[in-house]
């Protein structure tokens, strides 16, 4: 547990999750990955630089139209729940850095279940 800790704690390791996630075989690292991913998203996204934010969207995005939808290798449901709470949380910081103070995006778990069962009907 004290090797995943220290790995969570470095500042790049949103690089080792974009990395390891397709290649993997393994549910529970995939997981591990998106949950490490989204803590980084929710506490360092604005102090990274535009291009490795943008490398963090373009990762999620593979991820939601070539991963999630394998059928030969499918993603087990709790890792697309995972996957789509990073894509929530990646658009609540956009809409957060976008639009400032002048609408509260952030309006917890119901508005961002809405949120996402709104966008997939889209």
């Amino acid at each position: 547990m004290a090797f995943l800790d220290n790995a969570k704690a470095q500042p790049a390791v949103w690089q080792l999750c974009v990395e390891r996630f397709s290649g993997c075989g393994y549910a529970e690292v995939k997981f591990w990955c998106l949950q490490t991913l989204q803590e980084a998203v929710r506490t360092r996204h604005a102090a990274l630089p535009p291009d490795e934010q943008q490398r963090i969207r373009m990762a999620v995005a593979q991820w939601l139209t070539v991963d999630a939808v394998n059928v030969q290798s499918p993603l087990p449901p709790f890792v697309k729940n995972k996957l789509i709470q990073i894509v929530v949380e990646l658009l609540r910081v956009r809409a957060t850095g976008c639009l400032g103070r002048a609408v509260n995006v952030d309006g917890g778990r119901p508005a961002r279940s809405a949120c996402v069962r709104t966008s997939l009907r889209l």
